[in-house]
């Protein structure tokens, strides 16, 4: 599997790109420190690196079999997929011993003021210079499907209509390596 940077390297849009790389160059050392989550997928030291390139690894290849079939470019697959958890970089900490003990994790949640996981993305994504646009916004909004909350749905949650066909596939990516790649190695801890 390809790395991330080999990845983002393939963005077309050289400011774009300039951005993106700039941006990983910060932040590398945090993927490759940090877990995707706590306890279900990719819990491990470097797991936010592992899982952030698998599901970019997995939205290129879904892209690439059928390019004019999703009503958006190739750059905005790889910079949805690039940035889609970027709300977890600075979301863990090392767990403190009892909870090593207790639970047998190794990384703890930060406390902070809340804030909307897509919020916290677009606004780290701003800080950085990388305005996304419209149909990479709603992939990172809708990228967790049925647990996306809409709160200004009078229903709660998500419907089908409101996915781009970006959205499909960064959900899709994003299952396959939570629930199949991340959840393997989990299990295989255990």
């Amino acid at each position: 599997m390809r790395e991330i940077r080999d990845m983002l390297n393939e963005i077309v849009d050289e400011p774009t790109k300039k951005t993106v790389l700039r941006i990983y160059d910060d932040i590398e050392k945090e993927l490759k420190n940090k877990p995707a989550a706590v306890k279900y997928h990719h819990s491990e030291n470097g797991g936010l690196y592992r899982h952030t390139k698998e599901v970019m690894a997995y939205a290129l290849e879904i892209y690439d079999a059928r390019p004019n079939s999703y009503n958006c470019t190739r750059d905005d697959v790889i910079v949805a997929s690039f940035v889609h958890d970027f709300n977890k970089i600075d979301q863990y900490t090392k767990a403190p011993e009892w909870k090593k003990l207790k639970y047998g994790q190794e990384f703890d949640t930060v406390s902070r003021i809340w804030m909307n996981e897509s919020a916290r993305t677009a606004r780290l994504c701003a800080e950085y210079g990388l305005l996304l646009n419209d149909t990479v916004m709603n992939a990172v909004c809708l990228h967790h499907a049925a647990w996306s909350v809409d709160v200004s749905s009078p229903y709660g949650y998500v419907k089908s209509e409101d996915f781009t066909p970006l959205a499909v596939i960064l959900c899709s990516s994003d299952l396959l390596s939570s629930f199949i790649l991340g959840r393997k190695a989990k299990d295989a801890r255990d």
